[in-house]
């Protein structure tokens, strides 16, 4: 889609400490932050996807979005949340 390769880099590196940060029990209110980082992320990609006319690429940020909605409500349902 054009985007520079210092931002790929910086995203990649974002997703990678948030996805650690979703593994460490202890960390509930960052989670809330990785879960806002990871759905602006894919929302942001299914526009892109969107305004480029890559209907593949809405449809992998279509689901990752489902994903990561559904794993977040999982998320607030476990008892010791906050």
């Amino acid at each position: 889609m054009g985007y520079p390769p210092y931002f790929i880099t910086a995203l990649g590196t974002a997703k990678l400490i948030g996805a650690g940060v979703l593994i460490i029990p202890k960390l509930k209110s960052l989670k809330e932050w990785v879960f806002a980082g990871f759905t602006f992320d894919v929302l942001f990609a299914l526009i892109s996807g969107a305004a480029t006319g890559y209907h593949a690429d809405v449809a992998k940020a279509s689901i990752a979005l489902v994903l990561v909605l559904f794993t977040y409500l999982q998320f607030r349902k476990q008892p010791n949340h906050h």
